[in-house]
């Protein structure tokens, strides 16, 4: 009995004990609740520290935006009033292009004023604007400009080419091609020779490249009417016949050496008119430049000494637009004091003609049908028949309008064209 009332208070004594335990337990698990509560607090309470920064740094940056954005208006305001107040400036070239599409406007409304054959016509500035076609020069060009301005119109062919002139004293002329190669003569040395009432270039270097689309040309010489004769720089074909039909002298296709019946004549025709990429020299603008001239075809002696072209111009082949050149223009050219007769050796010496290459001339021999004159690889001139496959060089005439817009005449700087 007693044994059995002291296993029940065991027993009760042990069902306390757990009891306490499983109470302690709780107690810890309550209070590592509470911790993990109080970190996680504290995560919120720093999460909540690092949103409030990046807010203010956003309020700042939306501040220092909203300045700027502030500050280009305010300068675009600004910038747009004072471009109220702006006069557009022009350059010479601009006023000189805006003279030219006043006339042609006043001509397209003005037709029966047009030049009728050679005759040249005028127009003023003033009259531009006072026909309100244009503004007063002051206007493009400042109130303190004293310019003056014309355009003149003369018909080439069937086109009609206005040329316009601006005048500002020493600040700025529009300027011929022409006018500027006049004030370049030489007396003695490599240079423009006055000769008679012709200018004539001579010697070996010489500035007288002149640039016309994409190709170098050389100025030969000028007329008594101020128009200048160029020749194409380097060869423009090989193996171009002056002729290849059949002679009846030689009983085969030798040639003959009638320049005006010739191919060469025929071929010369082409290319002026040529607008093929490859074959190309002048562009129509590059042709309302130019005008017609006269193609010396008189023959001449192999033993000859004439170089002043009366034996080659006995014979004229008028209003040509392409030719090529004379026997007596490439010797005239030389400089060398032994360059006399046709076919001296000493001609090739000091000569910008001399290109280093074979290339045909306008003239034939005078004693046959068949034979005619051409410059050799050597520079000097050679005869053989017609049919030789020999190159060419295209010779062209500008009109004494033509303006210069830049350059020094020289191969790096040529002369350039408006």
């Amino acid at each position: 009995m007693d044994e059995e009332k002291e296993n029940e208070v065991v027993s009760e004594e042990e069902t306390h004990e757990e009891e306490i335990h499983e109470e302690v337990e709780e107690i810890e698990e309550d209070r590592e609740d509470e911790e993990i509560k109080i970190d996680s607090n504290d995560d919120f309470s720093e999460n909540k520290f690092g949103n409030d920064s990046n807010k203010e740094l956003i309020k700042k940056l939306g501040f220092f935006m909203i300045i700027i954005v502030a500050v280009a208006c305010v300068l675009g305001v600004f910038m747009w009033i004072m471009s109220l107040f702006k006069t557009t400036t022009y350059d010479y070239e601009d006023v000189e292009q805006i003279m030219k599409e006043a006339a042609q406007s006043y001509f397209s409304d003005h037709k029966k004023s047009l030049p009728k054959g050679k005759q040249i016509v005028e127009i003023s500035d003033s009259v531009l604007v006072k026909n309100e076609y244009m503004d007063p020069l002051t206007e493009y060009l400042g109130e303190d400009s004293k310019c003056s301005g014309k355009v003149t119109v003369k018909k080439v062919d069937s086109k009609y080419i206005y040329t316009p002139y601006l005048n500002c004293g020493s600040d700025y002329s529009t300027t011929e091609l022409y006018k500027v190669l006049k004030k370049k003569t030489v007396t003695s040395g490599a240079g423009l020779y006055r000769v008679n009432d012709n200018y004539i270039y001579r010697g070996e270097k010489l500035s007288n490249y002149v640039k016309i689309n994409k190709h170098l040309w050389r100025i030969v010489k000028m007329n008594a009417n101020n128009e200048i004769m160029l020749i194409l720089s380097d060869n423009y074909m090989v193996g171009s016949s002056w002729d290849d039909r059949y002679n009846i002298d030689k009983d085969y296709n030798a040639g003959i050496n009638d320049y005006r019946a010739s191919r060469i004549k025929e071929y010369l025709n082409k290319v002026y008119k040529s607008n093929d990429e490859y074959y190309r020299l002048l562009t129509s603008n590059d042709r309302a430049k130019l005008t017609t001239f006269d193609v010396c075809v008189g023959k001449r002696a192999i033993g000859s000494n004439v170089k002043d072209n009366s034996e080659e111009c006995s014979d004229i082949f008028s209003n040509q637009k392409m030719g090529i050149l004379t026997v007596s223009d490439y010797l005239y050219a030389s400089l060398d004091e032994h360059c006399n007769t046709t076919i001296d050796a000493a001609c090739q010496n000091y000569n910008y003609l001399n290109n280093g290459d074979e290339w045909l001339t306008a003239t034939a021999v005078n004693s046959n049908s068949y034979e005619i004159f051409f410059v050799d690889s050597n520079g000097q001139v050679d005869y053989d028949e017609a049919i030789k496959a020999v190159a060419f060089r295209p010779v062209i005439m500008l009109n004494n309008s033509v303006m210069i817009k830049s350059g020094k005449g020289t191969r790096k700087k040529p002369y350039k064209l408006k």
